[in-house]
């Protein structure tokens, strides 16, 4: 029985973790901005979203800075620790839309592909024009086709 769960595991989609890692195929493709994008996963377009790590408070910088560093991380017991950091950083400054794009990569890195896919889609919503969009709209489609056109291939808890 054993044997038969770790084979059921290994099939399980992987939500992609890295979000900066640029490929050749990434710079040949258009923009997201210019993509069509259909949600799949509960993600909001929440508008006046700051997409970068530039917030003018300097607690939730901070909080930003060091959620990112932890989810940067090897350690799983890091990327952890990143999470109430981050959301943190979102209940002091709602607007602070780089959170939800180190959500998505720490909630994929600890194989939460529910609340990862959301936070990337809220933020690929959110902020269609940023440089880095286009890759997390790639992220998502990406997992979307290896699902099946499952919003959540695991059983909810």
């Amino acid at each position: 029985m054993t044997l038969h769960l770790l084979v059921m595991l290994a099939a399980q989609p992987v939500l992609e973790a890295e979000i900066d890692s640029q490929t050749r195929e990434d710079d040949e493709l258009p923009p997201s901005s210019v993509l069509p994008y259909t949600p799949h996963f509960e993600g909001k377009t929440l508008s006046g979203l700051v997409c970068g790590p530039e917030v003018k408070n300097a607690s939730v910088k901070k909080l930003l800075q060091e959620g990112t560093r932890l989810t940067d991380s090897k350690d799983l017991a890091e990327v952890k620790r990143a999470l109430p950091k981050l959301q943190r950083a979102l209940e002091l400054d709602p607007k602070a839309g780089w959170a939800y794009l180190i959500l998505g990569s720490a909630h994929a890195k600890l194989g939460d592909p529910q609340a990862g896919t959301r936070a990337y889609e809220t933020y690929l919503l959110s902020c269609r024009t940023y440089p880095n969009a286009d890759r997390v709209q790639r992220i998502l489609t990406d997992y979307w086709r290896a699902t099946g056109g499952k919003d959540d291939p695991t059983p909810r808890r």
